[in-house]
């Protein structure tokens, strides 16, 4: 079994050699450079002769088409997904050799750690078979056209990338872009508020978690705007919405531990008990982004 890495970088010179380290036991590493000017190329020399740099693979707004173009290079049984700003946990490549022969899916979640807090937590796909059938897709937030995969308990952690700051608002940009062409897109219209979020643009981020609803088909998706929504209201002090928001998402995931927890806040000391009693037994099974105990 042959185990690829793909990576796509630019200006990662500050965080690149910790990522590498951390993956250098596979077989292959495949880097596609989107126009770095920094020290990037020569870290990544260090690990790999497979960096793609020319003009075909200069940076153009769009996450899918570049992590194509790596996923395209990559000749391994299996293929590896890390970013630059992110280090898979010590004796990664061991585990994941390991449990390949044990699973029957094309794609295997990985849990994804905040490097800064123990306790943000999501599951991502991060390895899969190289099938030429499983491609990237959206410019942002890109996303594998799989989602059918087995869970595993290996660990990526992630940080943010000091190359961010070159661009703080490339997220937003192209989110706008693309929910402005593709007024019928859905995910890109949730990850759009979470952008407003971050700004702590509150109104905006209502605006856009209630334009996603309006079409939204993912429950862990749906099940987090509702959440998020709670947040802007008690942001903006409106306690009764931010209450109602609470409760629509727990009718759609009663495992919701983040939901019980807004949900005492906002309680009298009665119901404020009873509902961190059950945030304490809540699973926080089939929610995508775990924040906070």
């Amino acid at each position: 079994m042959k185990l690829s890495v793909s990576m796509i970088v630019k200006n990662e010179e500050s965080c690149l050699g910790t990522a590498l380290e951390s993956v250098k036991e596979a077989d292959e590493i495949v880097i596609i450079d989107t126009g770095s000017d920094d020290n990037t190329i020569n870290i990544a020399k260090k690990y790999t002769d497979k960096i793609y740099t020319d003009e075909a693979y200069k940076w153009r707004d769009d996450f899918a088409f570049s992590r194509n173009q790596s996923l395209s290079k990559c000749t391994g049984d299996w293929v590896l997904i890390i970013d630059a700003d992110e280090k898979l946990e010590d004796n990664g490549i061991q585990k994941i050799r390991e449990l390949i022969p044990t699973i029957e899916k094309d794609a295997v979640y990985f849990k994804t750690v905040a490097m800064n807090n123990e306790n943000v937590v999501h599951n991502s796909i991060r390895l899969f078979k190289n099938n030429k059938i499983i491609k990237w897709i959206g410019k942002i937030h890109n996303h594998l056209s799989t989602s059918d995969g087995h869970y595993s308990d290996i660990k990526m952690r992630y940080g943010y990338s000091a190359a961010h700051q070159k661009d703080p608002d490339r997220a937003l940009r192209i989110l706008s872009a693309v929910v402005k062409e593709r007024p019928g897109c859905r995910r890109e219209k949730y990850y759009l508020a979470r952008e407003y979020w971050y700004r702590k643009d509150y109104k905006l981020a209502i605006y856009y978690y209630n334009y996603y609803l309006e079409t939204a088909n993912c429950g862990p998706e749906m099940a987090d705007s509702y959440v998020m929504l709670s947040r802007c209201h008690l942001a903006l002090k409106e306690y009764d919405k931010a209450r109602d928001m609470c409760l629509q998402a727990i009718k759609l995931n009663g495992n919701f531990k983040e939901a019980w927890r807004i949900l005492a806040k906002l309680s009298g000391p009665g119901n404020k008990k009873r509902f961190n009693a059950i945030a304490d037994t809540a699973s926080n099974a089939g929610i995508i982004f775990i924040r906070g105990k």
